[in-house]
């Protein structure tokens, strides 16, 4: 029995060491389950969030391309940097018609000019200055003028920097200062917007008003008028003004019916001549030869190109223009049409206006002939 009791007791240990270790197996299976379960757990987790993500991305793609395709517009007051001054507007009119609304009511044009100033260190270079003396204004197709700004021109008429952009008659403007001027300085533009020269100095009439220069103008243009009717009445009597009024009203009427005049055609061979104005409308000319020829319009009205006589002769489309050479005896570099139908040949010179087919008429007066 003594000899048993340690066999018991080992077999004992075994026993307890197996339940030991099956437990232990046990404890093994449940903590790698455990583990896996929070794998999986992870997994799912990182998945959502990348799946989250993905979605917060779309949408930024998606506002972003709303945001390219309308773009929104941004406040001027919160970029400064990007405010642009805009210039002044572009007047369409004669500077002649520029100059009268300058003595009459200056204050109009004051939206269409930029103020400026000479600088100090450049005789001929003008900059933008908001209290300058002067304004800067652009016409269309006619470029920079310069011209005095009247408030200011008590202040600086007597300055230096004036005389070198106007030239002045009566050096002493008078303590009214009032002054005509004449013609504005013409500018050459530098820097767009900036910086302009003077290219050709403007004149100025000191002591005197505009209304009493615009006077003196319609004096000098009545006076030139009465000269030519009175030329006109001693070479063609009273009649020949009758018909010289005549036909300006004739020469009013076309240009009322058909607007301006697009060419006028002389036959050089023979005092024949037609206008033509927009349709194309043939307007018959009367030639008046004698000492002093001319060319008027034959009526006040014309006829469709393709009905007339002269359509027979050459045709409208008929743009091949030559010109004589610079030595011709009676019309040198004049531009010409030429019509050859097989049985004559004959050249129409070409010209712009009434006074000009005048002038071609009384050179080829008694010299009809061809330009070839």
């Amino acid at each position: 029995m003594a000899g048993n009791q340690p066999d018991k007791l080992n077999q004992a240990k075994l026993i307890q060491l197996e339940k030991n270790q099956l437990k232990l197996q046990q404890e093994f299976a449940a903590l790698r389950f455990f583990q896996a379960q929070k794998n999986n757990e992870v997994q799912t987790q990182s998945n959502a969030d990348l799946i989250k993500e993905i979605e917060v991305l779309k949408q930024k793609i998606s506002q972003i391309e709303t945001v390219v395709s309308r773009p929104t517009a941004f406040p001027a007051d919160a970029y400064p940097h990007l405010i642009v001054e805009q210039p002044p507007p572009l007047l369409d009119l004669p500077i002649s018609k520029i100059i009268d609304i300058y003595h009459e009511t200056p204050q109009i044009l004051e939206v269409y000019c930029q103020r400026v100033s000479l600088l100090i260190d450049q005789e001929d270079v003008l900059e933008k200055n908001n209290v300058g003396n002067f304004w800067v204004m652009q016409l269309k197709n006619q470029g920079f003028y310069l011209f005095p700004r009247p408030e200011s021109f008590s202040h600086f008429s007597s300055l230096a920097s004036f005389a070198k952009l106007f030239k002045a008659t009566n050096e002493n403007p008078g303590k009214n200062y009032q002054f005509t001027l004449q013609a504005p300085a013409k500018l050459d533009v530098l820097k767009i917007g900036e910086k302009w020269k003077l290219l050709k100095a403007g004149k100025i009439v000191f002591g005197q008003s505009p209304l009493e220069y615009a006077w003196q103008r319609e004096i000098t243009t009545v006076r030139t008028e009465y000269e030519k009717f009175n030329k006109l009445l001693d070479t063609r009597g009273s009649a020949g003004l009758d018909f010289t009024l005549i036909t300006q009203y004739w020469q009013q009427s076309l240009m009322h019916k058909y607007g301006e005049l697009v060419t006028l055609a002389i036959n050089t061979c023979m005092p024949i001549a037609y206008a033509i104005y927009k349709g194309p409308m043939l307007v018959p000319c009367q030639i008046l030869l004698g000492a002093n020829p001319l060319v008027v319009p034959g009526w006040d009205r014309g006829i469709p190109w393709d009905t007339s006589i002269y359509s027979q002769f050459h045709s409208k489309l008929n743009k091949d223009y030559l010109r004589t050479t610079a030595d011709h005896p009676l019309l040198p570099n004049q531009i010409y049409l030429r019509e050859s139908n097989g049985k004559t040949h004959h050249t129409w010179a070409i010209a712009k206006s009434y006074e000009e087919a005048t002038a071609i008429v009384q050179r080829l007066n008694g010299h009809w002939i061809s330009l070839d």
